[in-house]
């Protein structure tokens, strides 16, 4: 029994650590997001006085414009994969770890 609460104080103990890693993580990813969002506006602000100040044609700096926003989707995509595969990562070791802890706790009852 006494196996048996030390290995659900650990599992719970990780169950923490990971949740605390996740929201780390999360909160790294919204702070990223939200940084490139501001970049995108301060790029789109940018193009457009550039646009009034030279005169260069709107399809131009609407090219441009886009290809940023290209850009900044696909290094949030990337991030929001690595997110969620870290998460089944998460999820994939915790459920291990039960499955051990069950599998121990059967043997232990036994």
């Amino acid at each position: 029994a006494k196996t048996t609460e030390t290995h659900q104080l650990a599992l719970d103990s990780h169950k923490t650590e990971t949740a605390a890693a996740l929201e780390a993580r999360k909160l790294a990813l919204e702070t990223h997001m939200a940084d490139a969002l501001k970049a995108l506006e301060e790029t789109k602000l940018a193009l457009d006085s550039h646009k009034t100040e030279t005169g260069k044609t709107a399809e131009e700096h609407q090219r441009a414009l886009e290809a940023h926003k290209t850009e900044l989707t696909a290094v949030l995509e990337t991030d929001r994969k690595a997110l969620d595969a870290y998460k089944a990562e998460i999820a994939k070791s915790t459920e291990t770890q039960q499955l051990a802890l069950d599998s121990h706790k059967t043997e232990t009852a036994a």
